[in-house]
């Protein structure tokens, strides 16, 4: 573990990075400049954040207000609050990468719009089903097929339930292409696009404009025809697409 330098790194005023100005006492600006100097690298996987009243002091705390702080930041997996040693900066694991893609875009070209993540889902999810057709076995295809069996028992009436085993039907197919950062970057793009996904719900019938796109999926990657899958999938989005256009025009 490496010691961060942020405690030594004092200038005239005796500031460091960790300074805060005189909206300090909240928790979300503490949350906030810690994640930021994370982000920027100022703070690395390994560093060591001087100890509590120490860190308090620089940040113009109470320690009350810090240990809120800590416990968000624990509860992103950007840090690590370890009994008799202190608390470490952590490598963010797969969970914590959709929040980070999502500052990371929004720090440096201002946000990424719809149009862009669709056209990334699309190239992600069209190669994933091609691949899925290619590697199925029978319990794949089982769990497929009863994936499917329940967003058709769930459908109009029950929008959660069909939300849920939409998205655990693409799931499944990214863990059956066999390629784990394919299906990573799907999930971290799907999550990325939960918001415009929420603004269409209430505005299709799943048994039109999302059910029959799924089973022609299905049945291609049953068949084992790559080729069909990846068209089956392209149709999908493009489905998918134009129902968000179709709820922005709604509104």
């Amino acid at each position: 573990m490496s010691k961060s330098g942020v405690n030594s790194q004092t200038g005239d005023s005796g500031s460091t990075p960790l300074t805060m100005g005189p909206r300090g006492q909240l928790v979300d600006g503490v949350v906030d400049r810690i994640q930021q100097l994370i982000i920027a690298r100022s703070l690395k996987p390994g560093d060591l954040l001087p100890p509590e009243e120490e860190l308090a002091l620089q940040m113009s705390v109470s320690r009350t207000a810090l240990r809120e702080a800590k416990r968000i930041l624990a509860d992103r997996g950007l840090i690590e609050v370890r009994q008799g040693f202190g608390t470490i900066v952590t490598e963010v694991g797969e969970d914590q990468l959709a929040d980070q893609l999502r500052l990371y875009a929004a720090t440096r070209f201002g946000g990424i719009d719809f149009e862009d993540f669709h056209r990334m889902r699309s190239l992600l999810e069209t190669e994933i089903a091609g691949r899925a057709a290619e590697a199925r076995n029978d319990e794949d295809l089982e769990v497929l097929a009863s994936i499917m069996a329940e967003m058709r028992s769930a459908g109009s009436a029950d929008p959660v339930t069909f939300t849920h085993q939409d998205v655990a039907f693409h799931e499944k197919l990214g863990a059956m292409s066999g390629n784990p950062l394919l299906a990573l970057l799907s999930m971290v793009i799907r999550d990325l696009l939960k918001t415009h996904i929420s603004q269409v719900v209430t505005f299709i019938t799943p048994e039109v404009d999302v059910l029959p796109f799924h089973q022609a999926i299905l049945d291609a990657v049953v068949a084992g025809d790559s080729d069909a899958a990846s068209e089956a999938m392209t149709a999908h989005l493009m489905q998918a697409r134009n129902n968000y256009e179709t709820s922005l025009a709604a509104e």
